[in-house]
């Protein structure tokens, strides 16, 4: 443990020392998606998974869209209807 803490002592460092810290988390966890595809493959050949993982949309995250409220227009001042 004491060697492991000294080899890696620059690097753990380096993230509490940084503005913003930078992890390997998303790295993680499109490595765990792929095993995922992998399990439920069942037998694909390299060449089929990867091109599964590269040209797929379902893992890529849009980001959110804000709504508006349908009442947003109908209502004025102090959330009174507008009969006008």
């Amino acid at each position: 443990l004491v060697r492991a803490v000294g080899n890696w002592r620059e690097e753990t460092m380096t993230y509490f020392e940084t503005d913003m810290p930078v992890t390997n988390a998303y790295t993680e966890s499109i490595n765990r998606l792929a095993k995922d595809k992998n399990r439920e493959g069942r037998g694909y050949s390299f060449e089929v998974m990867r091109a599964r993982m590269l040209y797929t949309t379902k893992h890529k995250k849009k980001a959110p869209t804000a709504k508006v409220s349908p009442f947003y227009k109908k209502t004025i001042g102090y959330g009174l209807p507008d009969f006008a």
